[in-house]
C-alpha cells in the first residue's frame, strides 16, 4: 500500500488513473478493514479474474511459478501474529505469508496470509491446487520452483499427478561425498549433470525421493 501512495505522487500517473492527488496508504488500509472477510474475498476472486484475463491474454502455454514464504515482523499484539521462523529478529512476532510469482511476467499469482508459527510448508498443496485454478485452461504445462522449506511428498506427488514439473533446492549432508561416486554425462566444455535417487531418514521412517 505505501509503494500504491510513492507511485500515485507521480503526476503523470495520476493523469492515467484519473485521480487529482496521490492515493493516501492510511486510506487504502481503512477500506479494506472495513469491508470486511467478504470484501476480502470480493477483492481476491477479482484479482484471480484479472490474472486469469492476463494469462489468457498472453497467449503462454507453459510457465514457471516461483513460490517463497516471507517472515513479516510486527511490533504490539497484532491479531494472527506469533513467534515462529524469523532469521532476521529471532523471537519476534511476526507473519509468515506464502506467495507465487509468474516469472515470465513477475507478476504475483496468489498469495496467503498466514500465522506467524507456521512453518514454511503447511498448506503448500491447497496453495498451489488454488494457484492452479486460477489459470485458464490454455495454459498446459507449469514448472514450478521453490526452495528446501517446500521440500513435501505431498507436493510432489499432487503436482507429479497433474503432470507438472518441479524443481526445489534441498541442502543434503555430505553432498560432496555423494557427487563425487556419481556417473557424469559432460554437457558442455565446462558443465557435466547427474542425476540420482537420495534415501534419508526422518522421523525413524525412510523414503525415496
Amino acid at each position: 500500500m505505501s509503494r500504491i501512495e510513492e507511485f500515485t505522487k507521480d503526476i503523470l500517473v495520476r493523469k492515467l488513473l484519473g485521480v487529482d492527488s496521490r492515493i493516501d496508504a492510511g486510506t487504502i488500509s481503512t477500506r479494506i478493514k472495513q469491508s470486511g472477510q467478504r470484501g476480502a474475498i470480493e477483492l481476491q476472486e477479482k484479482l484471480f479474474e484479472l490474472i486469469n484475463r492476463w494469462v489468457r491474454k498472453s497467449g503462454i502455454e507453459k510457465i514457471t511459478i516461483d513460490m517463497d514464504s516471507t517472515v513479516c515482523p510486527v511490533y504490539g499484539k497484532q491479531e494472527g501474529s506469533g513467534k515462529g521462523y524469523n532469521p532476521v529478529k529471532k523471537g519476534q512476532k511476526s507473519y509468515h505469508n506464502l506467495l507465487c510469482f509468474m516469472s515470465q511476467t513477475k507478476m504475483v499469482l496468489n498469495s496467503w496470509f498466514r500465522d506467524g508459527t507456521s512453518y514454511t510448508a503447511n498448506g503448500a498443496v491447497g496453495f498451489v491446487q488454488q494457484t492452479l485454478a486460477v489459470l485458464p485452461e490454455e495454459v498446459k504445462q507449469v514448472f514450478v520452483r521453490c526452495d528446501s522449506g517446500f521440500f513435501n511428498g505431498k507436493l510432489f506427488d499432487y503436482l507429479e499427478e497433474k503432470g507438472h514439473e518441479y524443481l526445489v533446492k534441498v541442502k543434503l549432508k555430505n553432498l560432496y561425498d555423494i557427487l563425487k561416486i556419481q556417473e557424469w554425462e559432460k554437457v558442455s566444455r565446462e558443465i557435466s549433470q547427474t542425476s540420482f535417487v537420495y534415501i534419508y531418514a526422518r522421523g525413524g521412517k525412510r523414503a525415496g525421493n
